[in-house]
């Protein structure tokens, strides 16, 4: 088979971008659509929030995939401010795209970060990244594709890092990626487990999150960045630091997970949970100022 005029060479690059379309495309499913009552060059291009995805797969498409034509749909919040003409010279320095082949698009409730499509019009290379979904089951058992870029890149689509399990987590609702992720990973000789939701959501678990930081590991910084700091012990995270602002009149004196929750009316899990990633982080000080029922009440102040 062949690849917008070459032979498919499953590279480090390739399959990543293969992993990564797998789990978040921009693609229109049919050869072709119809606009306006036209018929119009099928889509190929992937989605995601950060940047550094962004700039590696337009890398990817430009050198691998001989692509010239790349355009970028920026989807902003409802509620964004950002003329579309300063949102598109921004995009322009980001990706060094000439700002007519960038639009913008804004987007449902759901969305409150700014987000980027990279597409291009192309109905082949559309059809064939479709033709190479179809056979990726017999790619990843044969080791033809990279195993570990391919799986890194369905772990930037899908992955996401849980301080509070401490856990990385991959989530499809296709069985048949959901095939592939198992495979791929008993090739890796990483440890996981599945559960399925009652929206028929897969999850994969995998508790090993050195082992996936030296032999996988995330591109993408944030997600990468995550298992970092669970590996140092800093547990904590954004969600933290919010609720942080809510008890910092009671922090400045020194208080207890009780008085917490007598004053927020928050659960006593929850202000446990919190206090435990605030003090992982650095940004709190615990002192056992003596024993209550069966355990040790704990006196939080700021450092």
């Amino acid at each position: 088979m062949t690849l917008e005029g070459f032979p498919i060479k499953y590279d480090k690059e390739l399959s990543w971008l293969i992993g990564f379309w797998t789990g978040d495309n921009f693609s229109s499913r049919e050869g072709t659509v119809i606009r306006n009552g036209k018929r119009t060059s099928g889509r190929f291009g992937i989605n995601s929030n950060d940047t550094e995805i962004v700039k590696r797969a337009i890398e990817v498409m430009k050198i691998r995939l001989k692509q010239k034509k790349i355009r970028i749909l920026v989807q902003i919040p409802q509620k964004c401010k950002v003329s579309k003409s300063k949102l598109c010279s921004q995009t322009s320095k980001i990706f060094n795209i000439n700002e007519t082949m960038i639009s913008v698009y804004r987007g449902s409730k759901w969305r409150r970060k700014i987000g980027y499509a990279a597409y291009v019009n192309n109905t082949e290379l559309q059809r064939r990244f479709y033709i190479i979904y179809n056979s990726l089951q017999n790619l990843v058992e044969k080791e033809t594709i990279k195993i570990r870029d391919f799986l890194q890149g369905i772990a930037d689509a899908e992955g996401d890092v849980n301080k509070v399990s401490r856990l990385i987590t991959l989530s499809t609702k296709d069985k048949y990626v959901l095939n592939m992720i198992k495979t791929g990973l008993e090739k890796m000789k990483l440890d996981y487990s599945i559960s399925k939701t009652k929206r028929d959501l897969y999850r994969v678990y995998i508790k090993d999150l050195k082992k996936f930081s030296g032999e996988i590991q995330f591109y993408c910084r944030r997600k990468q960045l995550n298992v970092d700091e669970i590996l140092k012990g800093n547990l904590m995270r954004t969600k933290d630091l919010e609720y942080m602002k809510l008890f910092m009149p009671y922090l400045k004196n020194g208080t207890t997970v009780r008085k917490l929750q007598e004053k927020t009316n928050l659960p006593y899990s929850t202000i446990g949970i919190v206090l435990r990633n605030l003090r992982s982080g650095g940004v709190l000080r615990c002192q056992k100022i003596g024993r209550k029922n069966s355990g040790f009440t704990y006196f939080y102040t700021t450092i």
